[in-house]
């Protein structure tokens, strides 16, 4: 993988929950890391045959290896151009060629 094509500077984030003295559930986010990635859409052709497989898929994200990463956790992109925040979660994680070098993260643009 070439350093160059990771131009996008992600958060790396994981929800927590824990109980409340009352016995409610709270949930809290926890930035894990911040990371280099990629970010590519998904073409239409792509998204079509990735239906078959994972029907929300809309991007690949690429970035090196983060031990732990998970498709509970989530990606925060923050746009430099508009200050946007815009999330990604997970849904699912491949390690490419099992190398624990680089993930390949098939991910569901939250809007």
């Amino acid at each position: 993988m070439r350093a160059g094509l990771l131009r996008k500077r992600v958060q790396v984030m994981r929800r927590t929950e824990s109980r409340a003295a009352d016995g409610g559930v709270i949930y809290t986010a926890t930035k894990l890391a911040d990371r280099w990635a990629r970010i590519k859409s998904m073409e239409a052709g792509e998204i079509t045959e990735a239906n078959r497989v994972q029907p929300r898929t809309t991007h690949e994200i690429t970035m090196r290896h983060f031990a732990g990463l998970t498709a509970s956790d989530y990606l925060i992109y923050v746009d430099p151009d508009s200050g946007a925040n815009r999330r990604f979660n997970i849904e699912g994680v491949v390690s490419v060629d099992e190398r624990r070098f680089e993930h390949r993260i098939a991910c569901r643009e939250v809007r």
